[in-house]
């Protein structure tokens, strides 16, 4: 990966530090959201001399358009979907296309149970629980999705399952569930799939796999902020038969054919379901950004990141009090490390690598409550307890990429030491 940092920009940005001092950023925060790739601003750049109403009828009108809905070709081509069985629908982030399936499901039958994996963060679990009856599915030892208990629950409520839906890859440990085995038994038993690919597409290949296929993932959703555009976008995929059933949960304009008092027609799925005046910037921005991670190599970037993150966790393991989440896994695919350092506060340990070395990593609970107390072993009653007392828990999280480096590393191993040093026990 030699060069690699020349693509992105803020790699090497000096930021203020404590006492004024300015500091080389070191930036450990990737899955919060990734760096700019400097292509996907100068393609945008390029573009705004012209920009214009994307579908007027011009030249520049016609580019844009162009431009904008061959994304679509991209998005799908890119998870290794067949184009002409499944859709791509642009969103603003993956929380709202989950929002969205959550809504046209709701049409479909307001009476389904939705099984949500513990391990999942809140965008996979919440709009799906203030619709549906939801239950949980737990995790084994070793960190994967209890597949037994998936299957027990799915043959217990009795085809009301509709949905099951996991994270492609946690948040908060890098663990990478087993998500093909899980979608087997959700067809088995009549339900569909929904696997968010929010944390997984920018570090390794994918796929929805073949729609006839057992194993086939239904629906997946993803936000182009975690892969490297500065602009967001997002996108629901899923199967073109079964989002043309339904009606947009949103309307408005631009996904109609025609209107009267007495009658609506709506437009095919997707453009139904993109009401509103299209964010054209930020759907091509996600098209070069999904095109660079395949034209550097998701082989390439696997290979790297993996290498950095075994490093990583080695540097870790050498710090007394660092307790880190997800060692007993075998399935951690993804150069995601959360830890505790014993006796300190978590917030206060990542505050101080931020502002006094510039060293930039994640903490609290990162959108994922109940997965960090399934981690810690904390009840519902125990982490709401703990809530009041404004004791909520939080994790510290070092999430890399492949700009990241060892001497990256080194730096923030250098920095966390001296804070537990002078942390006090």
């Amino acid at each position: 990966m030699k060069h690699i940092r020349n693509y992105f920009i803020g790699v090497n940005s000096p930021i203020r530090t404590e006492n004024n001092i300015y500091r080389e950023r070191v930036y450990l925060n990737s899955a919060a959201t990734g760096l700019p790739l400097r292509n996907v601003v100068n393609k945008i750049n390029k573009l705004l001399p012209y920009y214009t109403f994307y579908e007027t009828d011009s030249y520049a009108g016609l580019k844009l358009t162009d431009e904008y809905e061959h994304v679509r070709n991209i998005a799908l081509d890119y998870v290794k979907a067949n184009k002409l069985e499944n859709t791509a629908i642009f969103v603003k982030s993956s929380t709202y296309a989950i929002n969205l399936l959550a809504e046209i499901m709701l049409q479909n039958n307001p009476n389904s149970v939705v099984l949500s994996a513990a391990i999942n963060g809140l965008p996979s679990y919440l709009p799906f629980k203030n619709r549906f009856q939801t239950d949980f599915i737990g995790f084994t030892a070793t960190g994967n999705v209890n597949l037994n208990e998936l299957e027990q629950k799915l043959i217990s409520y009795a085809g009301k399952v509709k949905l099951v839906t996991i994270t492609a890859a946690s948040n908060i440990t890098g663990i990478t569930p087993a998500i093909y085995e899980a979608a087997k038994l959700a067809h088995k038993y009549g339900a569909k799939i929904f696997v968010d690919t929010t944390q997984y597409l920018q570090h390794k290949p994918f796929t929805i796999k073949p729609n006839s296929a057992d194993n086939h993932i239904d629906f997946i959703a993803f936000s182009a902020h975690k892969y490297y555009s500065p602009y967001n976008s997002g996108v629901l995929i899923g199967p073109a038969s079964y989002l043309e059933m339904f009606c947009p949960p949103n309307t408005g304009s631009y996904i109609t054919n025609f209107v009267s008092t007495e009658k609506i027609i709506y437009k095919d799925s997707p453009f139904k379901y993109e009401t509103g005046y299209a964010n054209v910037l930020a759907v091509i921005a996600m098209g070069e950004a999904l095109n660079s991670l395949n034209f550097i190599g998701l082989n390439k970037i696997m290979q790297y990141e993996k290498k950095l993150y075994d490093y990583t966790i080695n540097k870790l393991q050498e710090i007394d009090r660092v307790f880190i989440y997800g060692l007993a896994s075998n399935e951690v695919n993804i150069p995601i490390i959360s830890f505790n350092v014993k006796g300190s506060n978590n917030r206060k340990v990542a505050s101080d690598l931020g502002y006094k070395y510039g060293i930039i990593i994640g903490s609290g609970n990162l959108s994922s409550d109940i997965y960090i107390q399934y981690l810690q072993g904390l009840s519902p009653q125990e982490a709401y307890k703990l809530y009041l007392k404004a004791e909520y828990q939080s994790v510290c999280r070092v999430s890399l990429a492949f700009y990241n480096t060892k001497s990256e590393i080194d730096r923030f191993v250098e920095a966390l030491k001296f804070i537990i040093k002078h942390s006090g026990k």
